[in-house]
């Protein structure tokens, strides 16, 4: 249709740079995706995750150990469990939790130190791929790492213990709302929580000397993708046969390959905020 007045010449080319800008954005967007999984595949983010699930399953129980024993059985697993997007390990967690309060009944030292030394196991391999990641060459003092691990994990204790009472007060509050609005407000909750516990992880596993700040955009990104990964992994579950292809050990099998999508979501936001240090770094240099 040809053109009726200068008018329209100015809108048709206003029109076709708008496309242009929207299609440039578009490749921009895609070229920054492709730049970031660039990025995490040069840390080998999912080897590494695969390795901390290793060190995690020798950890679990004995953390969990530890926790019964200090600050007692929670209710907040409870609350936890009726989610459904936690419901499919209600059955594996409940086992796990009975065996930790049974042997935490009459405890021996030997027992205790030796649980103590399994439940640090994930927190010191954890730094020491926390110094992998960041390519921190100190010298090696494995003593130190241990000992921080310690600490750490008494630390981490008494956060998970304060965590659990937050989370069972909300369960208990949300109860008192229409659902619409009591269970969206219960997962921005946990959200929260997950983000406060990557913060930690995240300070604790950086090598370097650095300021909250500078973990808390990676730490809320695992938060972020930890909520979402559990989504997608319940409805995976819903549409999955996984008890056809594994038969009795399906439950075993389906919690580690959650715990690796768990981890590899950490591993994301590690690398992420070295990465953002990296670039910081050089600005800093060229100034």
């Amino acid at each position: 249709m040809p053109f009726q007045s200068g008018e329209d010449v100015f809108f048709a080319v206003l029109r076709i740079l708008r496309l242009m800008k929207t299609k440039a954005g578009a490749h921009t967007f895609f070229g920054r995706v492709r730049a970031a999984y660039a990025v995490l595949t040069q840390y080998k983010y999912t080897t590494l995750a695969g390795t901390l699930v290793f060190f995690l399953i020798t950890s679990i129980v004995p953390f969990l150990f530890w926790l019964t024993l200090l600050f007692g059985e929670s209710p907040a697993g409870d609350a936890l469990w009726e989610l459904e997007l936690f419901g499919w390990a209600r059955d594996l967690i409940a086992v796990v939790r009975e065996n930790a309060s049974e042997a935490s009944r009459g405890a021996g030292i030997l027992f205790l130190a030796t649980t103590l030394w399994s439940s640090t196991g994930f927190f010191y391999h954890l730094r020491r791929i926390g110094e992998i990641i960041y390519g921190c060459n100190r010298p090696k003092h494995g003593w130190k790492v241990r000992l921080s691990a310690l600490l750490f994990t008494f630390g981490l204790l008494a956060f998970f213990a304060a965590a659990g009472a937050v989370v069972f007060a909300g369960a208990m509050a949300v109860r008192l709302l229409d659902p619409w609005l009591g269970y969206p407000a219960l997962y921005v909750l946990l959200f929260l929580m997950g983000f406060f516990a990557a913060w930690i992880l995240n300070v604790y596993v950086c090598p370097y000397r650095v300021g909250p700040s500078d973990t808390a955009l990676g730490s809320l990104i695992t938060g972020g993708l930890w909520l979402a990964a559990s989504a997608a992994f319940s409805v995976y579950l819903t549409f999955s046969s996984a008890e056809r292809l594994y038969g009795a050990l399906s439950l075993v099998i389906v919690f580690l390959l959650f715990l690796y999508w768990m981890m590899t979501c950490f591993t994301v936001g590690v690398v992420f905020n070295r990465h953002r240090l990296e670039l910081r770094g050089r600005a800093h240099k060229r100034l």
